[in-house]
């Protein structure tokens, strides 16, 4: 099984930052929330911080462990690490050269991301 952390970066007026995967990745076109996997020896905390500093170029100042989601794809199996993301240093940006946006937690659709996410997109509209 893969560990993956996972960010909700989310704004004080509640907008949340997802990124839309490139053409070269798995899942390519669905959206998703910024993050990846732990490399050997890492903490969550640990990879947290180097995968937001790697693809968004920020630093993560104030979070928060949400959910464990492990899930079985037919080519793959993850472990999402999900944390909230409420403070941070750097300004969002797709260093990696993918699209990133702000959206409303109304305008995330379960349909527009892998279905992994579902539970992260179910518990954003439950608390927002």
């Amino acid at each position: 099984m893969i560990d993956v952390v996972v960010a909700v970066i989310q704004r004080a007026d509640g907008g949340v930052l997802i990124a839309q995967r490139q053409v070269h990745q798995d899942m390519a076109g669905l959206y998703e929330f910024p993050g990846g996997k732990r490399e050997a020896g890492e903490s969550l905390a640990q990879a947290l911080v180097r995968e937001l500093q790697e693809e968004v170029g920020i630093t993560p100042t104030h979070h928060h462990f949400l959910m464990e989601i492990p899930w079985h794809y037919a080519h793959k199996s993850v472990c999402l690490h999900v944390f909230q993301v409420t403070d941070w240093q750097g300004d969002p940006q797709g260093v990696e050269g993918q699209t990133v946006q702000w959206l409303s937690v109304d305008a995330l659709r379960q349909d527009q991301f892998p279905v992994a996410n579902a539970q992260i997109i179910e518990y954003l509209h439950a608390n927002r």
